[in-house]
């Protein structure tokens, strides 16, 4: 007979992500818009888990992002972006 805890045990070479997390890539493909990606990022709709840096790219957090979904779906949009241009202007104020 199979004991709780041998069936529930993970294998030691499975790794569990607390929380799931996804790429910026898995992102693009995930809504099919890189812009709308980038809107929803830097609205706070999908939040990072771990910065990226040199070599390693950032992660975010896949329930995040399942409920910016939500919100689209809901019909709520992103604000856009700011233009560059503007932000040019500003600093050069």
């Amino acid at each position: 007979m199979n004991d709780a805890r041998q069936i529930n045990a993970l294998p030691p070479q499975v790794t569990v992500l607390e929380p799931f997390q996804v790429t910026r890539k898995q992102l693009h493909e995930l809504f099919n818009s890189p812009q709308l990606v980038r809107q929803m990022i830097a609205a706070g709709w999908i939040l990072p888990v771990r910065p990226g840096k040199a070599g390693r790219e950032t992660l975010f957090d896949y329930q995040s992002a399942t409920k910016a979904y939500d919100r689209l779906r809901a019909g709520e949009e992103p604000p856009p972006l700011p233009k560059r241009g503007i932000n040019q202007l500003v600093e050069a104020q």
